[in-house]
């Protein structure tokens, strides 16, 4: 199975934070039985500074998993391995770093559902010399308002650790909550468009980098298969 996921962040305030993320990702899956599934994947991210090439990184992936199917309502899902980092504009290190993420899913009636996702590994900060892990953890509740049409509110916490290669001091950790609510909109089996409403809450060991944020986003998402 093929993935492939693009992601955008423009800022008219403040350009050099603008981004694009392109994220390829190969699959092979194996039925061991009608309850589980084992995978083995190959992930391709690539995170661009278009004024900002210093910054710019990319990690490969390489992971093993299960999907378990629980019961008739409840499936998890879950891929462990290591992520390779390099900076590609120069700066810190290239590292090796443990990897890993996991889903949740409680089906619910009436087509709705819960989900629980959790993710630990290494993330872009923007900085040619600055390297940092995450720990990301959400929960995020959808019901179906017509066969087209799905509503969705989330909740999800970020612990993000930062440690500046070329000076200890100024290292830094941030804790951010993000509260969310989103329409979606299924065009295809493949193709959907989604609305969103986002209120974020960033507290962080840096000085006057702390703040308060609220987005309107619009997107779209394509499914390879």
């Amino acid at each position: 199975m093929t993935s492939y996921d693009l992601g955008l962040n423009l800022e008219n305030s403040t350009p050099t934070n603008n981004l694009y993320t392109t994220t390829y990702g190969n699959q092979i899956r194996y039925t061991a039985s009608s309850r589980n599934t084992f995978t083995l994947e190959i992930r391709d991210s690539e995170t661009i500074y278009p004024t900002n090439s210093g910054a710019n990184s990319g990690s490969l992936f390489y992971l093993v998993g299960l999907d378990s199917v629980l019961s008739a309502r409840l499936r998890n899902t879950f891929s462990v391995g290591i992520q390779s980092v390099s900076y590609t504009g120069g700066g810190a290190s290239n590292q090796t770093l443990p990897y890993f993420e996991s889903a949740t899913t409680l089906a619910l009636p009436r087509g709705a559902g819960l989900t629980w996702t959790n993710r630990v590994g290494a993330e872009n900060t923007g900085a040619a010399d600055q390297t940092a892990s995450s720990y990301r953890t959400g929960v995020s509740y959808s019901q179906p308002l017509s066969t087209k049409l799905v509503a969705s509110v989330s909740l999800a916490y970020n612990y993000f650790k930062d440690t500046d290669d070329s000076d200890s001091a100024d290292s830094y950790t941030q804790n951010q909550l993000e509260a969310s609510l989103s329409l979606g909109y299924n065009i295809s089996p493949r193709f959907s468009l989604s609305l969103s409403y986002t209120y974020t809450n960033l507290s962080t060991t840096q000085v006057n980098t702390s703040y308060e944020r609220q987005q309107i986003y619009l997107g779209g998402s394509y499914t390879f298969r």
